[in-house]
């Protein structure tokens, strides 16, 4: 199985096992992956929030923007960085 050491690098641990029952052993297999966020940047969006009461002067209509409303979306892929295989017995 893999693990991180204390200096943040990836190892395997190998587990044995041993059986002692009659009969057959059945193993199965499955297939894992790690994996890595990676940071590709984001998305803004910036939306006025406007007074609800405006005034006009003599051309031109005026409103006062209260607060603006900012999203934010990150853009993170994931980057396969190990695969394994396990297996289990039955």
């Amino acid at each position: 199985m893999p693990v991180k050491d204390d200096n943040d690098k990836w190892f395997i641990r190998k587990v044995t096992k041993t059986f002692t029952d009659h009969g057959k052993l059945i193993v199965n297999y499955s297939t894992y992956v790690v994996k890595e966020p990676v940071f590709n940047g984001y998305s803004q969006y910036l939306i006025p929030d406007y007074d609800e009461e405006c005034y006009y002067d003599t051309e031109y209509g005026r409103c006062g923007v209260r607060r603006y409303w900012i999203n934010f979306y990150p853009k993170v892929d994931y980057k396969v960085i190990y695969r394994y295989l396990t297996s289990t017995t039955s």
